[in-house]
């Protein structure tokens, strides 16, 4: 396949946007409970209350637990949560040498990392990741900030899936001021219509549609910027998507993911409209409401219920009864606090935002904190194996292949993670939980055999031990720098051998 010629983009366009306005309805009603300020679905003007029908920020606190806990567990600022290693397919002889050499390949990949604004890009997208599908675009900037990370709202996008449920074509509705369109866009091409448009209005907004497709039989991602359905002004090819769209559970049939927070709406639904009662009910057991009669004396206009107030009425008791009289007031508001209580929890066991101990109370032991991070992979156990696949990998592929172009990376042939000659190692707290129990594993068997047979013996016909010291170290992320190569223990031992036969040879004292 080739170029799109621009009907056939124009229809896999439509048909892309239709499919996308289809979730509307439902993702439009997470955000306005969950992520109110972040609500793109609805149409607002600059500085809207977006919050009039919020009456329970339980969901947003739940979700910025949700989006705090994702980052420390998996991508902590400023840090190296993950490493490039040899794979499968690499023979054990040079595994050592390549590990060192991917090694100084993290290292330069992170350095660029955490000197860019990905920290606040990927947290941005973990808010819309909690709904189900965060997406990023990561683009190359110039000498002084290599990459640029570019949160996108997935109100902007359509998607639309190839083989294997694999995402093949990105469409985003994207407006841009006249002015901004060559900053944009620096190589541009733009129509006699654009260039009277920044000339003569460079405030007005235009909608372009940013359009990224695997173009199948050449190998390569197409991007193009399309105006008014008719122009190609913008056309750029990639060795690598350059978007990173991630779900964290998948439907067969669907192109965009679910995510915890919608499986958290329907008690995000009850509490809310709970504490919208709850404010009616308290507004009418403190205030009450009245009966009055109708004497022609008594003035409803003129009534003011406050503290302290008198009210003038024709008369409080008589046959006729009282002129006012407050209604009781009804409500259980025990029962009402323990319903919320009971959906709060849901809400945050659901959002993962009830894994840790509380600030309050004693102290918790290094064991428990990390009992509970072993429940919070098992917790993401069914979408972590997808963040790896759609996320870690292939951001970390097309940093590299930045690097690359721009010569800051210089390796023969590239780096393909295809996990098969080189991987991914996950070095994040959520991750390491994982290695840990393997680490523990080991530990374990080493201990029952030798309380079987304490001479040893069971334990070095059962394990090879000589890899027992490298195995435990890469598990616990162990730099490969600090691991020795094969000659430096041969060089070792050699040395330990002369030392022990000198000391042996040495003179005993009177």
């Amino acid at each position: 396949m080739t170029q799109l010629s621009l009907q056939k983009l124009n229809r896999r366009i439509d048909a892309a946007e239709g499919i996308q306005m289809q979730y509307k309805a439902l993702f439009e009603s997470a955000y306005e409970l969950a992520l109110p300020q972040r609500n793109l679905w609805t149409t607002f003007s600059q500085g809207s209350n977006k919050m009039e029908k919020v009456y329970s920020s339980s969901g947003i606190s739940a979700l910025n637990g949700f989006v705090n806990r994702m980052q420390s567990s998996l991508t902590p600022p400023f840090t190296t949560w993950a490493e490039l290693k040899a794979g499968p397919a690499i023979d054990d002889s040079i595994k050592i040498e390549i590990n060192r050499i991917l090694k100084e390949v993290t290292e330069t990949t992170f350095s660029f990392i955490n000197g860019s604004n990905f920290a606040v890009a990927v947290g941005e997208m973990y808010y819309d990741l909690a709904v189900g599908t965060g997406a990023m675009l990561v683009l190359e900037g110039d000498d002084e900030k290599p990459i640029k990370f570019i949160s996108v709202p997935t109100s902007e996008l359509a998607l639309d899936e190839g083989e294997n449920g694999q995402i093949n074509g990105i469409f985003r509705k994207h407006k841009v001021a006249a002015r901004g369109i060559f900053a944009t866009w620096p190589d541009v091409k733009p129509t006699n219509e654009l260039l009277d448009l920044i000339k003569d209005d460079p405030e007005k907004e235009v909608e372009f549609k940013e359009i990224t497709y695997l173009d199948e039989e050449d190998k390569i991602w197409r991007y193009e910027i399309i105006y008014n359905k008719e122009h190609r002004i913008v056309e750029r090819t990639f060795e690598t998507n350059p978007w990173i769209i991630v779900r964290w559970s998948k439907v067969a049939g669907e192109v965009f993911g679910r995510g915890p927070l919608l499986q958290a709406l329907p008690d995000l639904k009850e509490l809310n409209k709970g504490k919208e009662l709850n404010l009616r009910s308290a507004q009418l057991n403190i205030f009450g409401a009245y009966t009055v009669t109708d004497d022609g004396i008594t003035n409803v206009d003129t009534i003011k219920i406050q503290p302290n107030a008198l009210i003038p009425v024709a008369r409080n008791a008589g046959p006729n009864g009282p002129s006012i009289a407050a209604l009781p007031r009804t409500g259980d508001f025990n029962a009402q606090n323990f319903m919320f209580e009971d959906l709060k929890q849901q809400i945050n066991t659901l959002l993962l935002n009830d894994r840790l101990p509380p600030d309050a109370g004693p102290v918790r032991s290094a064991t428990e904190i990390v009992e509970r991070m072993k429940q919070l992979q098992v917790d993401t156990g069914a979408a972590f194996g997808r963040l790896i696949f759609e996320f870690v990998q292939p951001l970390l592929q097309r940093i590299i292949q930045i690097l690359e172009n721009k010569g800051l990376i210089k390796l023969g042939g590239g780096i393909k993670i295809d996990n098969i000659a080189v991987t991914t190692q996950i070095l994040s707290p959520i991750a390491r939980t994982e290695a840990i129990e393997e680490v523990n594993g080991i530990v374990q068997t080493d201990q029952i055999l030798k309380s079987i047979d304490p001479t040893g013996q069971l334990t070095q016909l059962t394990l090879k031990t000589e890899e027992l010291a490298v195995i435990v170290a890469d598990k616990l992320g162990v730099p490969a720098s600090m691991i020795r190569s094969e000659d430096e223990k041969d060089t070792l031992k050699q040395s330990l051998v002369e030392a022990v036969a000198t000391q042996e040879g040495a003179p005993q004292e009177a």
